[in-house]
């Protein structure tokens, strides 16, 4: 039976079938517990796989988190936009949750505009 139409079947039969189900996950219990260690051993030997499962969780998580947004959105039609929001003070991260704009959030707690305007030496946007 080639790869792909055994998955099928395993597929199928997992969300068919109960009594199958139950094997498979006490199988797969069994398993972990006669081999304790072996994902912590596997992924400090192989900590460039350990990355790349961490970036791809992150895209997963973030893709999910897009998704509810959209779900939870009064926007009809979501476009992307290059723009950037730069979001700052101690209420920023309150901001941030309840905007409908997605952003990258940098929260400076104690920033003022004098603190601002040393760290962000350019011409301030407010005038000063």
């Amino acid at each position: 039976m080639p790869a792909a139409s055994q998955a099928d079947y395993h597929r199928h039969q997992v969300a068919s079938d109960s009594l199958y189900r139950q094997v498979c996950r006490e199988s797969s219990h069994e398993w972990r517990e006669a081999h304790p260690g072996y994902w912590k051993q596997y992924r400090q030997n192989h900590p460039w796989q350990a990355e790349r499962n961490r970036q791809r969780q992150q895209r997963r998580d973030q893709k999910r988190r897009l998704l509810n947004l959209a779900n939870n959105n009064l926007a009809v039609d979501l476009k992307h936009s290059a723009a950037e929001v730069w979001l700052f003070g101690p209420t920023a991260r309150h901001l941030a949750n309840n905007n409908l704009a997605v952003c990258q959030l940098l929260d400076f707690p104690c920033l003022t505009c004098a603190d601002a305007a040393a760290v962000f030496p350019t011409t301030p946007l407010w005038g000063g």
